[in-house]
C-alpha cells in the first residue's frame, strides 16, 4: 500500500554483481518483444503442450509473460498477474485463513478458495515443471523468473488432476555462461526495504551455476485498535541455487534447491457487518453469546455495551478491533533434478522433485476483542514426484505426439 507516498529505488550493476532478481515478479502479457535490432521481433516460446513451441503456434488459450516484460513494468508480486492476464483472479491472502502466502486462484470462475490441507486447488501451479500441491505456500516469492504462462480452461490431459480451472506455469531463469550478476534494492513507504539479486558463476565450460535470492521487509499497513499491533507486514527471505551440466550436445542436467522463510503478522482484515439480524442462521448463537457470555468478559464495545455489536465496525479498511494470535509463519523448501535428453526421433525428460512446507497462521474472524471466532492453523506437508515425458514427431512433421508417466506421493497434516 503506497498511495500518496514517495517510492524510491536504487540500482547498482557491475561486471560481477549488478542486480535483477525478480522476487515475486509478474507483469503484462508479452506477446512480442522488440530486440535491440530495429525491426526484429523476438519470438515467445511456451510449453503449454509439454513441448517448446512458438506462442502463435500453440492452439491453447495461453497468455505468456517474458522476463523482460516483467522487469519493465516492475511487477513484484505473483498476485499482480491478475491485473494483466484475462480471466484470472490471483489473491495472496485467502479470506478464511489469515495467511499472506495462501493463494486463492480462479481462472474463468473456476478454482478453490479453501486453503485446508484436504482441499485440492482448482488451478495448478508449476515451477520448473514441479507441481505445488497445496495452496498454502502457493503465494511464493518467485524470484529470477524467466517466463510465466497462464493456461485458461481445463488442462487435465497434459497436466493431470487439479487443473480444471487452468494452470500457471513458471519457468526460472537458467544459469548464464558468463560471469555476471545484478543487484536491486527498493525502499518505500511503511519502512519498506527490499533487496534482491542473482549471480551467474560458470564453473567450467559445461558446468554452470546461478545463485539468486532476496529479502523483503515492510511494516504492516493495517492497525489493531485493541492492542496496537500491525497486520499485513512483510518479513521474508528467499534463495535458490541452480546447477546446469551440459553433459553433451544432446544431454542437459539441471539441479535446483530453493528455500523461503517468512515470519510475519496475520493478513489484514476488518469487520464489515455483524450477523445478529433477522433471518441470519447464526442469530440464536449470537444472541446467546451476548446474553450469557459477553457480559462476563469485561470487554466494553465502542458504544459502551458489553456485547459483540455493530459498533466494532470501524468503517476503515486499515483498522480493526481484532485481537487474538497475530502470526503468519512459513518455511518452504524443495529440491529438484531435471534431465533433458535428445535421442533424435524422441526427446525425453525426467523431473524428480521433493518439497516440504511448515506453516502457522491465525485469523480473528470476528474482528473484536471477544474470543468469538478465532482460528489458528499449524500445517505440515511433504511431497515427492517423479515424471517422465517423451515428445516426438513423425510423417515429415505432420504428426506430433507426447506421452508420459507420473508418480506423486504426499503426506500432510493440519
Amino acid at each position: 500500500h503506497q498511495t500518496g507516498k514517495t517510492r524510491a529505488r536504487w540500482m547498482a550493476a557491475g561486471a560481477v554483481i549488478g542486480a535483477a532478481g525478480s522476487l515475486a515478479g509478474f507483469a503484462p502479457p508479452a506477446l512480442a518483444q522488440t530486440t535491440p535490432t530495429a525491426g526484429q521481433v523476438e519470438e515467445v516460446v511456451v510449453t503449454a503442450r509439454r513441448r517448446e513451441e512458438r506462442l502463435q503456434d500453440a492452439p491453447v488459450a495461453v497468455t505468456a509473460f517474458s522476463a523482460e516484460a516483467l522487469a519493465d513494468r516492475g511487477v513484484e508480486s505473483v498476485a499482480e498477474i491478475s491485473k494483466f492476464a484475462p480471466n484470472i483472479r490471483f489473491d495472496g491472502a485467502d479470506q478464511l485463513s489469515g495467511g499472506n502466502y495462501n493463494a486463492t486462484v480462479f481462472i474463468r470462475g473456476v478454482g478453490q478458495n479453501d486453503f485446508a490441507i484436504f482441499s485440492d486447488p482448482g488451478v495448478g501451479i508449476y515451477v520448473d515443471g514441479v507441481y505445488f500441491a497445496r495452496s498454502i505456500g502457493g503465494m511464493l516469492d518467485a524470484f529470477d523468473v524467466g517466463r510465466i504462462e497462464v493456461l485458461r480452461g481445463p488442462q487435465g490431459t497434459l497436466f493431470g488432476k487439479n487443473t480444471i480451472g487452468g494452470a500457471v506455469v513458471i519457468t526460472s531463469q537458467a544459469p548464464g555462461a558468463e560471469l555476471a550478476g545484478r543487484l536491486e534494492g527498493t525502499v518505500g513507504s511503511f519502512k519498506r526495504r527490499d533487496l534482491k539479486g542473482h549471480l551467474d558463476l560458470p564453473i567450467t565450460e559445461t558446468l554452470l551455476a546461478r545463485i539468486s535470492g532476496g529479502s523483503l521487509n515492510r511494516d504492516g499497513y493495517a492497525h489493531r485498535l485493541s492492542d496496537g499491533q500491525e497486520l499485513g507486514d512483510r518479513n521474508a527471505d528467499a534463495g535458490r541455487v541452480q546447477l546446469r551440466w551440459l553433459a553433451s550436445p544432446d544431454l542437459t542436467v539441471d539441479l535446483s534447491a530453493d528455500y523461503t522463510r517468512a515470519r510475519e503478522h496475520s493478513a489484514p482484515q476488518t469487520l464489515i457487518a455483524v450477523g445478529n439480524r433477522p433471518g441470519f442462521t447464526g442469530a440464536p448463537f449470537m444472541t446467546n453469546f451476548n446474553t450469557f457470555v459477553a457480559p462476563s468478559r469485561g470487554i466494553t464495545a465502542p458504544n459502551g455495551q458489553p456485547t459483540l455489536n455493530p459498533s466494532f465496525i470501524t468503517g476503515d479498511p486499515y483498522t480493526t478491533w481484532g485481537s487474538g494470535p497475530n502470526v503468519n509463519d512459513l518455511d518452504l523448501w524443495g529440491v529438484s533434478g531435471t534431465v533433458n535428453w535428445d535421442l533424435g526421433v524422441v526427446q525425453a525428460k525426467s523431473i524428480t522433485a521433493y518439497r516440504h512446507l511448515k506453516a502457522r497462521f491465525a485469523r480473528d474472524g470476528d474482528n473484536s476483542p471477544f474470543t468469538f471466532r478465532e482460528t489458528q492453523n499449524w500445517d505440515k506437508q511433504r511431497q515427492f514426484s517423479q515424471e517422465f515425458q517423451f515428445n516426438g514427431e513423425g510423417f515429415d512433421g505432420r504428426l506430433t505426439w507426447v506421452a508420459g508417466l507420473y508418480y506423486f506421493n504426499e503426506h500432510g497434516s493440519d
